[in-house]
């Protein structure tokens, strides 16, 4: 057709301009958050740039009605949104759920992130290197040897389905910089299966792998909803699983805190 949209058997030209009207609704604020649908995961097979504010439209809209929901003390403590710039080689559109100002601890965060196969909510532990424990990860790092059995419980208490994940920090340049990296994960495990003193011997000697210059490791405790579940478009279902999930996640970010 003249207008580009491919016509099918099925095609109503009436519902197609509905929808498009009801995005175009979505970037001017017009609409509040409503669930996600295929076209935010087909986003990232076939990258549309009309799509993308969008998109992120629609996560920053997500956060502005859970920020009323979540529990005082998350709210107080991690007020700071920041949202992830889209360029055309990424695989994933995301807003941080931080704490005020540019302190490197402050990158530990939550995020919620969208792929082409899943939605996520992540614990984020990044920053720094295993040998400095004046840096995120330095300081982990030290407290999973102060107290592996501690951490360990805090994972046991997790969804089951929840994970804990290393990333190599990939930087694109010669040094990580904002903005130039790329995250290649290294290791997965279900958070239930990390049970024992040696389990989390085994994390700390993947993030010393990860951590190899120019590289740097980065940490993920996630709990995933795939793409299909009907959650996933049930607005008030998802932000109550969401919430549940952050306060869940909270012992994990609050462990790298503790007695620092």
């Amino acid at each position: 057709s003249k207008n580009g949209i491919k016509k099918s058997k099925h095609f109503n030209p009436i519902k197609e301009i509905i929808n498009q009207f009801a995005g175009y609704l979505e970037v001017i604020v017009m609409t509040h958050f409503s669930g996600f649908k295929d076209a935010d995961f087909d986003f990232f097979v076939e990258q549309n740039k009309y799509y993308k504010p969008i998109l992120k439209r629609k996560l920053e809209s997500l956060y502005e009605d859970l920020k009323k929901r979540l529990p005082a003390d998350i709210s107080r403590q991690y007020s700071s949104l920041k949202t992830g710039n889209i360029s055309q080689k990424d695989t994933r559109a995301w807003i941080a759920i931080q704490k005020p100002g540019k302190d490197s601890m402050n990158q530990c965060n939550f995020t919620l992130e969208l792929c082409k196969n899943n939605f996520q909510i992540n614990a984020v532990i990044r920053n720094g290197r295993t040998s400095k424990p004046r840096t995120p990860i330095g300081l982990f790092y030290k407290k999973l040897t102060d107290n592996p059995s501690k951490f360990s419980d805090i994972l046991r208490k997790l969804p089951e389905e929840a994970e804990f994940k290393v990333f190599k920090r990939v930087p694109k340049g010669r040094q990580i910089m904002p903005g130039n990296e790329t995250w290649k994960e290294i290791y997965s495990m279900n958070t239930k299966d990390i049970t024992t003193v040696q389990d989390v011997e085994y994390i700390q000697k993947v993030l010393k792998k990860a951590d190899s210059k120019p590289a740097a490791p980065g940490i993920h405790v996630s709990y995933a909803i795939d793409r299909g579940d009907s959650i996933l478009e049930d607005e008030i279902k998802l932000k109550e699983v969401i919430i549940k999930i952050i306060k869940k996640l909270k012992p994990v970010l609050d462990f790298l805190y503790s007695g620092s």
